[in-house]
């Protein structure tokens, strides 16, 4: 989360518009006749080569009036061809607000906006520029009052505007808008604060929880997602970089797949699914295996970057991306052969972020470690323990040459062979990722270990010949 500063450039913006529409040195309406654009209807213009130039930076402009009553919200759009920008001016000429960004938009979109709220009845001037003096083209400007909610009550899925005044930034300790909401029924429940003219910033408070986000929506946009018991909370609107505007705020409760609850740790049985909900910290589950088996689970959740580790008995094993089933996010997955005894999983996000999940696992039949004697003309399918190395002892009887293969399709085999005054080792000389080595061999009795490139584990198959 960011909380810093951006008058600096919120000023740099205003003194621009202020120069492009100041030309020389005279207000724009006395440069030029004013239209009216009428609350809640529209005004269509074009800018051209006979439009006033601002000799600031040789773009083109047009004004036109806007009576406002006190204590009035009033969004206006401009749309159409023209790349261009807004600022609206109060009736004593000082600027109150500015689009801040231009936006070269089809003809049916709303490429720009400015929001504003009166504190006076009057005419005041709405300006519109091009971006810079390559901007021409037809444009249209629409205007609506909006009805806003500054506090109270929020409902689901019923939509709240609200205004945010100078001041109410939450580096600088300003005002809040704040709202009370209340939960019936234990679930995941998301909040989102979105504006086009202030980067938004919104916190929720009570019965235990206190959270915040900045930029959880995309862009600046704000939403908080929540697994929350019955009870009474709070929702605090407020702005990062001090900047006024207009802004949207909903609560929602998402949907849990058909036929599922939260499970939010505990003891478990594989072999099944389940769904739970990560709010900023591990959620943590328990299971037992009576004796040693392939254990494969998948996190899988299209909210966050799915992230899982393994301890107990020994075991030490984590995962990221390995189960990523191209949701965009990164899918986590354990695949390991476990021997009996007790396990800790934990299920958490890689970096930031909250939402929903789902924990799927799966018990099979699992391969022998590997390990032991092993005798010429002899092959082992075995399992090779992440991070280990597996010894064999090998006994010549007859002088000879000897082949020793090591093949796996889930690790890159590594083959080492020593004693009897042999030393030798290979990696990939089988084809592939696979391990092979031909020597020759005297009498005696030899140690073959055998072990992967990266230290992961698989199964894997051992033979001499």
């Amino acid at each position: 989360m960011k909380i810093d500063s951006n008058v600096h450039r919120a000023a740099l913006l205003a003194a621009a518009v202020v120069a492009l529409l100041s030309g020389c040195n005279q207000g724009a309406s006395s440069t030029t006749t004013a239209k009216r654009l009428e609350l809640g209807g529209s005004l269509q213009g074009e800018m051209t080569t006979q439009s006033p130039k601002n000799l600031n930076d040789g773009s083109r402009y047009a004004v036109a009036d806007l009576k406002l009553d006190a204590d009035t919200t009033v969004q206006v759009a401009l749309s159409g061809a023209l790349k261009g920008r807004l600022a609206l001016f109060d009736p004593d000429g000082a600027l109150l607000a500015t689009s801040e960004t231009g936006c070269g938009c089809g003809d049916d979109e709303a490429g720009v906006s400015l929001a504003y709220r009166s504190a006076r009845a009057g005419d005041y001037q709405l300006a519109v520029s091009g971006v810079d003096q390559n901007d021409y083209g037809p444009f249209r400007l629409s205007s609506k009052t909006v009805d806003t909610r500054n506090d109270g009550a929020l409902t689901l899925d019923q939509p709240v505007d609200g205004w945010l005044g100078k001041g109410q930034d939450v580096n600088e300790g300003g005002a809040e808008n704040r709202y009370s909401f209340a939960i019936e029924q234990r679930g995941i429940y998301e909040f989102t604060l979105s504006s086009t003219d202030f980067d938004a910033f919104l916190a929720l408070e009570g019965n235990g929880v206190s959270l915040e986000d900045d930029d959880g929506a995309g862009g600046r946009d704000a939403r908080i997602v929540s697994l929350l018991e019955p009870g009474e909370y709070a929702l605090v609107a407020s702005a990062i970089d001090g900047d006024q505007g207009l802004y949207s705020l909903v609560a929602q409760q998402k949907q849990l797949p058909e036929g599922s609850e939260i499970n939010s740790g505990g003891p478990i049985t594989l072999g099944g699914t389940l769904t739970s909900y990560y709010a900023g910290r591990p959620v943590e589950y328990e299971f037992t295996l009576e004796q040693r088996q392939r254990v494969t689970i998948d996190m899988r959740s299209s909210d966050i970057d799915s992230f899982l580790e393994l301890s107990g008995n020994g075991v030490q094993l984590s995962d990221d991306d390995s189960g990523d089933t191209g949701n965009g996010q990164g899918d986590a997955r354990i695949d390991a052969s476990l021997e009996p005894g007790h396990y800790r999983l934990q299920a958490r996000a890689y970096s930031t972020g909250t939402g929903l999940f789902t924990i799927t696992s799966t018990v099979d039949e699992a391969l022998p470690p590997g390990g032991g004697d092993i005798a010429v003309g002899e092959a082992v399918e075995v399992e090779l323990a992440p991070g280990a190395t597996d010894e064999y002892r090998l006994s010549i009887t007859r002088a000879g040459s000897y082949t020793l293969m090591m093949s796996s399709s889930s690790i890159d085999s590594v083959l080492a062979l020593s004693g009897n005054d042999v030393d030798a080792s290979d990696d990939d000389s089988g084809g592939n990722s696979d391990a092979r080595l031909e020597v020759e061999l005297s009498p005696g009795d030899y140690l073959i270990e055998a072990s992967s490139y990266g230290g992961e584990g698989g199964a894997y198959r051992l033979s001499i010949q």
